[in-house]
């Protein structure tokens, strides 16, 4: 009896993955028995990549913080900061970091370490969380 295109094409199709099936499992007793044996790591199958473990970033933030303070700012820029912030809060009462900042022509980040010290020695207030944070002067 003749075979279709379709009969021939299934049996093809069934004989390679019959042959890859057995290749897989020998791949994978090889790689068993080499890591039992204490041998060399298996290498990743052709076309696929090992997966690249990175140190995470804190921990190298971590490390910075230890050096020292790199480009910080001193007591008194911290201290003028400060009077400019609560300047600007008094005048503008419910003021966010980002409108502070704006309106001081200052990065926000500079103005993290004065807020926090004000706000620790009474001199703000805040209400709100994250983003919404507000501040006014006491």
């Amino acid at each position: 009896m003749a075979k279709t295109i379709e009969d021939q094409i299934e049996a093809l199709i069934v004989e390679f993955t019959g042959n890859l099936s057995l290749l897989v499992r020998q791949a994978a007793v090889q790689a068993v028995q080499q890591a039992l044996a204490g041998g060399a790591p298996a290498r990743p199958a052709a076309g696929r990549r090992a997966k690249v473990t990175r140190k995470k970033a804190g921990k190298k933030k971590a490390s910075r913080k230890k050096a020292g303070r790199r480009g910080g700012q001193s007591a008194e820029q911290i201290e003028k900061l400060a009077g400019q912030v609560l300047d600007y809060v008094k005048a503008n009462k419910g003021s966010r970091l980002e409108e502070i900042s704006a309106g001081l022509g200052i990065d926000s980040a500079k103005l993290k370490t004065p807020i926090k010290g004000m706000l620790d020695a009474g001199a703000l207030k805040k209400t709100g969380q994250k983003r919404g944070t507000k501040y006014s002067a006491k």
